[in-house]
């Protein structure tokens, strides 16, 4: 049977406080085309995902009712719209989704902020250029926030407009609407004072809630419309985009190896595709790729030539089932944690029978004994570095938790840290603090990425795991166990040097 993601149930909240850019209605009123308003069409879409509340300006109450057959509620300002949903009004154990009632998107966009994959404090981020309220992400986490009156000194991203809330986070509402009332700058029909989303991710990331941005793929269409002009584009985009496209696109990762990248990816999303339509889940791809890894493995140790290149294709089959089980769970929304975990632990498992079944095919074929002291010495080699990338990981990720925030009512943010700056700044966006050689290096390299052969190479040096398995692949093909060995040892080595020295110099500014 395929596994589901089991949704917690949800409230989707479609906020209509922003008056057009002339002063008139809300402009999720405005017409998309002859049978739907763009208020009407998202309403639609949401239904699929949980209950739908609107809240609107007092003026367009009774518009809105026209256009939607779901609750419309009445507010004044942000203030009022907090204090709403502080109330009881929405079920406690229901999740919220706080969504722009003027947003535009295909149905995966509204899935990817409110289904079940999407449980727990999310928010949407799109790039810089966007419309929105800046925020800065770091290590898959909205770190910082601004909105209409918090100033953000640096932003990474800006916020989509969409904001989930978890049920167990939801008791800060009522500290916030309470907040809210001292700052004269929520009270208002402007854009930036009606981005209830924006308000709501600030009060959530200075509680020092986890909320976790959710980027869109490529291609996606989102539109935060604000007249007319604005929803003839998002119709317009609307018509030209192909949502399978974007769907194949989103199931990849947007920032991966190389190998990965360009030999797999292009391939391997389209038998996702064909594995989801077939009902596969996840984890039973993680289960067969794990299989194929055995069955790699017991090649290698036959030890014959032949048996070195079947293992060799083999091992790449595995490496791409992969691929394919991540790029399924993201496919058809089907991500969760003992999925990754999974996927986790039978990476490390193929790799670590392979390196069994050179040795063994090795030692067949005239190798002597000393072939498991490099084995083991390539095994401990690799778990050493995936030991320190979870220990850098754990240290970071515990340093953004514990970061000081300032009380909710200041509308100013602190210089952002170490961990924060150096994690996600765009490349140019924030310089390091000048003086030092640690401080120029890092500058430097940051603004070396601007070049695609650098920016591949950056990450073709520390043998992420798609590299490895092609260099064991080929090695094994071509030549010998021991030379695999040998390479891992070398590259391996190499590749920790290197990030090791690129964390010392980091940390050292």
């Amino acid at each position: 049977m395929p596994s589901t993601v089991t949704s917690p149930p949800t409230t989707i909240v479609l906020s209509a406080l922003a008056a057009d850019t002339a002063g008139g209605p809300s402009p999720a009123l405005l017409r998309l085309d002859a049978h739907a308003t763009v208020l009407s069409r998202l309403a639609d879409q949401c239904r699929h995902h949980g209950d739908v509340v609107v809240l609107a300006r007092s003026a367009d109450v009774e518009a809105c009712r026209a256009t939607v057959g779901v609750p419309v509620v009445g507010v004044d300002d942000t203030v009022a719209a907090v204090r709403w949903l502080a109330a009881d009004a929405i079920d406690p154990h229901h999740e919220i989704v706080v969504l722009d009632a003027s947003t535009v998107t295909l149905d995966l966009g509204i899935a990817m902020i409110a289904d079940g994959a999407a449980a727990g404090n999310r928010l949407v981020i799109r790039p810089l250029d966007a419309r929105g309220a800046p925020v800065r992400c770091a290590r898959q986490r909205v770190v910082a926030a601004g909105s209409a009156g918090h100033r953000l000194q640096r932003a990474s991203h800006r916020g989509g407009g969409a904001l989930r809330i978890a049920a167990s986070d939801r008791a800060m509402l009522g500290e916030t609407s309470d907040a809210l009332d001292q700052m004269p700058s929520a009270r208002g029909d402007g854009v930036a004072a009606s981005d209830v989303t924006a308000w709501l991710t600030v009060a959530l990331v200075r509680a020092g809630v986890r909320v976790r941005p959710v980027p869109l793929p490529a291609g996606m269409v989102w539109h935060r419309v604000r007249d007319a002009a604005d929803v003839a584009e998002a119709a317009a985009h609307l018509q030209s985009t192909d949502a399978e496209a974007v769907r194949l696109t989103g199931a990849v990762k947007a920032q991966d190896g190389f190998f990965t990248t360009f030999f797999v990816s292009p391939y391997s999303r389209f038998i996702a595709r064909w594995a989801a339509r077939r009902g596969w889940s996840p984890d039973q791809v993680t289960a067969v790729s794990m299989a194929t890894g055995v069955a790699a493995a017991a090649a290698f140790a036959v030890g014959s030539r032949p048996a070195m290149v079947a293992g060799a294709l083999l091992l790449q089959v595995a490496f791409m089932l992969d691929c394919v089980d991540g790029q399924l769970a993201r496919y058809a929304r089907l991500v969760t944690p003992l999925g990754a975990w999974l996927d986790s632990v039978f990476d490390r498992g193929k790799e670590y029978v392979a390196y069994a079944g050179l040795a063994i095919g090795g030692i067949r074929a005239g190798d002597d004994a000393s072939l498991w002291v490099l084995a083991a010495a390539a095994l401990a080699l690799q778990t050493v570095r995936h030991t320190i990338d979870f220990g850098y990981g754990v240290h970071q990720d515990r340093a953004l938790a514990n970061a000081q925030h300032a009380p909710f009512t200041d509308g100013e943010e602190p210089e952002p840290g170490f961990w924060d700056r150096a994690a996600t700044d765009p490349v140019g966006a924030s310089p390091v603090r000048a003086g030092g050689i640690a401080a120029r290096i890092v500058t430097a390299l940051r603004h070396a990425e601007r070049i695609a052969p650098v920016k591949w190479a950056k990450r073709i040096v520390p043998l992420p795991i798609g590299e490895r398995f092609a260099l064991i692949s080929i090695v094994a093909a071509v030549a010998s166990p021991r030379a695999v060995f040998v390479a891992l040892l070398a590259w391996g080595g190499t590749a920790a040097a290197y990030t090791f020295g690129g964390r010392f110099v980091r940390s050292w500014t």
